[in-house]
């Protein structure tokens, strides 16, 4: 649970008036007492004024706490998703005050109440977009799951309730709202039953090397391939990713750095003992040891699929992870869990929020010392991998510098070149 500031309220009517992000968001929603009668319905609203150009976070939150007060109001809308993150107002477990007889009433044969969620901005002629509309997905998708709503029936709008409002704005439509937010529950393939394994990419091959080369991880020179990996054996490469990420924060911590393992998923014999062998680490016991990581993810990637995991009808890290990393050995679970859901629907947030990568183009290269290494990475830190001759004409797709000047990635995937030993074909 979040810290207790996140369900206190101030002033009159009374708000919680903080902020949370997409993942604290995710753990508010997933833990929230909603008491004995929980809201079964949403209602989307746009706030009209203040404009996104007006925003000013806490300070704009109490200019309409305090306009709710003037008006005689005893609760207003329960969340307000802004620029700078999702604001919380009245209590979920409170019933609002905001669209008249949406605010509660017998539906679909049971008294209930709605959430009320408010997008700050003025959309009778533009839609949503950016953090507002990436976070609206984020609240409503965590509550459409969270008490089991059905997009299409439970999903409202606040003009449904009165003919004299054009509200959450004209240019929001309820089949592009249900496709967006249907869309968004597809990909995040969070659903009730869990985050499934074995499972259709969640996020592209560029935004997989992107994290890895991001953090630095000694494992991304090979990154298009582990990507290609997962493809081929059917493992979600963003899950295989979380996982590595939670184990090693991607191959840079703990035994796996300190004793070179090329380990994925810190697992302790190998699936396929092709792949791996177990080694001893002092005071830790065995765990195996890879050539490459590229060996070490093939074999996680074997494991799953294999009868420890799938095999046993063990499909979703919420099933897989208790088993995978159990209390008794001194893991936490459910905070392993939580961690690879939030990972993953940060990463496809994240990509959803970015244009599409362009492509590099590719060239050719020709060498010019008498011998030129191939190393893993764009440094001279990174292992010799290979080596090019004089005169070798190479096929190269991308530039990259860590602090050694321009190295140049080989269309072929063998590895990097120094770009002061070539010239351009």
């Amino acid at each position: 649970m979040l810290d207790a500031k996140y369900y206190r309220t101030e002033g009159t009517p009374a708000f919680i008036n903080e902020m949370l992000t997409p993942e604290q968001w995710r753990s508010y929603v997933s833990d929230y007492d909603f008491g004995p009668v929980a809201p079964n319905r949403i209602v989307l609203h746009h706030t009209w004024k203040p404009r996104l150009e007006d925003w000013r976070g806490l300070v704009s939150m109490r200019g309409m706490q305090n306009h709710y007060a003037r008006l005689g109001w005893t609760a207003a809308p329960h969340i307000y998703v802004a620029p700078d993150g999702i604001w919380l107002a009245t209590p979920m477990n409170t019933v609002g005050i905001h669209a008249g007889s949406g605010n509660s009433s017998v539906w679909n044969g049971r008294w209930s109440y709605s959430i009320g969620i408010e997008m700050v901005g003025d959309y009778d002629k533009v839609r949503p977009s950016g953090p507002v509309w990436l976070n609206t997905l984020e609240v409503m998708g965590g509550l459409v799951r969270r008490l089991g709503l059905r997009v299409e029936r439970d999903v409202t709008f606040h003009r449904d309730y009165t003919n004299k409002k054009s509200c959450p704005g004209w240019s929001v439509t309820k089949p592009w709202v249900f496709g967006e937010l249907n869309a968004w529950l597809a990909r995040t393939n969070l659903t009730l039953e869990g985050l499934t394994v074995v499972a259709e990419p969640r996020i592209s091959e560029a935004k997989f090397e992107l994290v890895l080369n991001q953090h630095q991880s000694p494992a991304a020179a090979e990154a298009r391939q582990l990507y290609r990996i997962c493809v081929a054996e059917g493992i979600d490469p963003a899950v295989a990713l979380a996982f590595f990420y939670h184990e090693s924060s991607l191959g840079k911590a703990g035994i796996c750095k300190e004793f070179d393992l090329k380990n994925w998923g810190n697992v302790r014999t190998p699936e396929d003992p092709k792949l791996g062998q177990s080694i001893q680490i002092p005071g830790r016991g065995p765990f195996c040891k890879y050539a490459t990581w590229s060996m070490g993810l093939l074999d996680w990637c074997k494991r799953m699929k294999g009868p420890k995991y799938a095999g046993a009808g063990l499909h979703t890290v919420e099933t897989i992870i208790p088993k995978y990393a159990p209390s008794s050995d001194g893991n936490a679970p459910n905070h392993y869990i939580k961690a690879v859901r939030s990972l993953v629907e940060d990463w496809q947030t994240e990509e959803e929020g970015q244009p599409a990568p362009v492509q590099p183009h590719s060239w050719y290269v020709t060498v010019t010392a008498e011998a030129l290494n191939i190393r893993q990475g764009a440094h001279t830190k990174y292992p010799i991998v290979g080596q090019l001759r004089k005169g070798e004409k190479v096929l190269v797709d991308a530039t990259k510098d860590e602090g050694q000047g321009t190295w140049l990635h080989l269309a072929d995937h063998r590895g990097f070149i120094s770009e002061k030993y070539t010239v351009r074909s």
